[in-house]
C-alpha cells in the first residue's frame, strides 16, 4: 500500500520552525516525516542524509510531500535533478506553498520540468557572464589580474616544518601526519629540496612550494 512521507530542511535562520512542521503534519497528519537539520540549502539533496535515508524507503506510488521545490534543491539545476530521479522512482510529489503535484506521464509535469530546466539554463549562462564580465575588468588592470590570480601562497613556516622533520629521518605518512597535511604536500616539499638550483631554494629553505 502506498506510503505518504514528508521532507523538509530547516535552517538555523527560520524563526519558527514548528510551524513550518505544522505546515506539513496539518497538510497530511499520517505522513512520515524526515527532516533535514545542520546542512546548508546549496548541498544537494543526494548528499544530506535524511534525503538518503528517505529516498531509499521511497517505493513506487509512494507520496512525498514537501513546503516548495527548494526543499529538494537550492538551484535549479539540483531541483531539476532531484525530482527526475523522484519521478523515475514512481515517487509523486506534492507542494505546499503554491500546490503543485509531480507525477510520471502527466503533461504539467513535464512542461513543470522543462521550466524548471529552463531556469536552470539561464542561471548559468548568467553566472557565466557574470564572471566573464569580472574577468574583463580585470585584464584592463594586469596589476589586478596578477593579484586575483596568482594561486594560493606558500605557507612557509609549514614547509619549513615539513623539511626538518624530513631531515630528521621521518617517513612521509609520519610527516603529513604530524604537521596536519596530505602526503602528496609532504612530497612536494621532498621534490623541492632535492632540485634546489630549480626552485631557487636553499635545501633548508623549500618554503616556496605551493601547499
Amino acid at each position: 500500500m502506498p506510503t505518504t512521507y514528508g521532507y523538509i530542511r530547516l535552517s538555523p535562520k527560520m524563526t519558527d520552525p514548528d510551524a513550518f512542521i505544522r505546515q506539513m503534519t496539518d497538510a497530511s497528519p499520517d505522513l512520515h516525516l524526515f527532516q533535514e537539520t545542520g546542512m546548508r540549502g546549496n548541498v544537494p539533496a543526494e548528499d544530506r542524509p535524511q534525503y538518503r535515508a528517505l529516498f531509499d524507503r521511497l517505493k513506487p506510488g509512494d507520496e512525498l510531500v514537501v513546503r516548495w521545490v527548494t526543499d529538494l534543491g537550492f538551484h535549479f539545476d539540483a531541483c531539476h535533478l532531484t525530482i527526475s530521479n523522484l519521478l523515475a522512482k514512481g515517487v509523486i510529489i506534492h507542494t505546499l506553498n503554491q500546490p503543485l503535484t509531480f507525477q510520471l506521464d502527466c503533461p504539467i509535469t513535464d512542461a513543470l520540468l522543462r521550466m524548471l530546466k529552463g531556469y536552470a539554463s539561464s542561471q548559468t549562462q548568467q553566472r557565466l557572464w557574470a564572471a566573464e564580465a569580472s574577468r574583463g575588468i580585470l585584464r584592463q588592470d594586469p596589476s589586478a589580474w596578477k593579484e586575483k590570480f596568482r594561486g594560493r601562497r606558500a605557507n612557509q613556516a609549514q614547509h619549513q616544518q615539513i623539511a626538518k622533520l624530513l631531515q630528521a629521518g621521518k617517513t612521509l605518512q609520519s610527516v603529513a601526519d604530524e604537521v596536519g597535511v596530505s602526503i602528496s604536500t609532504v612530497k612536494r616539499v621532498k621534490a623541492k629540496m632535492q632540485q634546489p638550483d630549480q626552485a631557487g631554494l636553499d635545501r633548508h629553505d623549500p618554503s616556496s612550494c605551493n601547499p
